[in-house]
């Protein structure tokens, strides 16, 4: 019985990092978690009512989503890193757009292994200004 409940809080917290993935990935607001939830609660109770307290225990409030994102983030960048370090060959591309009026710099890497197996990701995305470009030119380790 213990090893089905552990299994049930398993993927429990696994699901709210699916849905935090998915948030993050389409640019949503954290809080829409908790719509997401009524969401899935409303099909349970029509579909599956046994199943309504297994999604009624899912926690997608907008801090939890917040830190899904930010340990997903944070795999993401480890794993960015350890592939950076096998490169043989890479470069940087830097590109300027607007958003709402207001400046970014969008920072691309492209890099070679020795398996010749490419990675292209964005390495970073900041706003313009005048310490901002001096801390680019003046400090390239700040990425890595």
């Amino acid at each position: 019985m213990f090893q089905k409940m552990c299994t049930d809080n398993e993927k429990v917290f696994w699901c709210s990092f699916l849905i935090a993935q998915r948030i993050a990935q389409n640019m949503k607001l954290y809080s829409d978690g908790n719509f997401v939830k009524q969401c899935l609660i409303d099909v349970a109770e029509e579909i599956c009512p046994k199943m309504v307290q297994e999604y009624e225990k899912i926690d997608l409030s907008h801090w939890t989503i917040a830190r899904r994102i930010d340990e997903i983030a944070g795999e993401i960048c480890d794993t960015l890193k350890d592939k950076v370090k096998n490169f043989v060959s890479w470069s940087l591309a830097i590109d300027e757009s607007m958003d709402n009026d207001t400046a970014q710099l969008a920072i691309f890497i492209k890099g070679v292994d020795k398996e010749l197996n490419e990675t292209k990701e964005l390495l970073s995305l900041q706003c313009m200004n005048y310490n901002w470009c001096w801390y680019l030119f003046w400090s390239p380790q700040c990425f890595w």
